[in-house]
């Protein structure tokens, strides 16, 4: 089955049956055979790539742009990013899923405010408050689950949680964040974390065992009070984490940073703890 390039269309134009599967499922098929036909004959040599056209270089009628890939699969901006990456080839040849999943995939690990704990609030490491807000909207008031944290001094809140098995040690490793500021309109937040991972067979005593060195990140708030903002923190200090680790994650703002000048608390609304797979 050969693919077909699919006719341009515009709003309003009648798709039949029979043009549905020659421009969606007889192009997947095509693409498909041709990525297995490459797998299963090992002749990624004979695929050239110009102009965006990939070709076999013995049946010229084995082609298809990137442009036809995007068109068809696309809509994540990530995927299409990669997709339209000078790398044709390695993707051509990455014909199983489970290299597809770890160039494209992503998975990750809800941390709550209500399943999080405090520190024990010593001077090394200051608790964050911990509070239920209600909307001032509405005729039934919303509420939530916040930690706040001081722009004087450095509070922290904890997690712990299995590291999911899906985990692939050295994948790139981040937080996601969401918070909010209480009255700051301009200015910076940095936020830092730190990890303390344990591996059954680790020979390590549990109860003696030391956080990472901090991951920080630093970000702009919004111009106003109340805005929700979101802000990444790649980790790079991940304490050998490996699947299936028991992780206490420590997880705080970082108000001695020079980055972090924006006055009031930092109200924090969610975290994830996502990776690729």
């Amino acid at each position: 089955m050969a693919y077909i390039e699919p006719t341009v269309r515009t709003t309003g134009d009648l798709i039949t049956s029979s043009i549905w599967n020659q421009d969606i499922v007889s192009n997947i098929i095509a693409i498909k055979s041709l990525v297995d036909a490459a797998a299963a004959s090992s002749d990624f040599e004979n695929y050239t790539v110009s102009s965006d056209i990939v070709t076999h270089t013995a049946d010229s009628d084995i082609h298809f742009t990137l442009a036809d890939i995007n068109a068809l699969f696309v809509q994540d901006s990530d995927i299409a990013s990669f997709i339209n990456s000078s790398d044709v080839e390695s993707y051509i040849q990455s014909s199983d899923l489970d290299t597809l999943n770890s160039l494209v995939g992503q998975d990750d690990y809800r941390l709550s405010i209500a399943g999080a704990y405090l520190p024990n609030d010593s001077s090394d490491s200051p608790a964050a408050g911990l509070i239920m807000r209600t909307s001032s909207g509405g005729t039934i008031k919303a509420r939530w689950l916040e930690a706040t944290f001081d722009a004087d001094i450095g509070e922290f809140i904890m997690w712990q949680f299995p590291m999911p098995s899906t985990y692939v040690a050295s994948t790139d490793t981040w937080l996601d964040i969401q918070y909010k500021m209480t009255s700051a309109t301009g200015g910076g937040v940095t936020w830092r974390s730190a990890l303390m991972a344990i591996t059954s067979s680790d020979a390590q005593d549990f109860d003696a065992d030391t956080f990472s060195s901090w991951n920080t990140s630093t970000d702009v708030v919004p111009g106003t009070a109340g805005y929700l903002a979101r802000n990444q923190m790649w980790l790079s200090n991940l304490d050998s984490l490996a699947p299936d680790d028991h992780v206490v994650l420590i997880f705080g703002r970082n108000s001695t940073d020079a980055g972090d000048t924006a006055i009031g608390d930092a109200e924090l609304v969610s975290v994830k703890f996502r990776y690729n797979i």
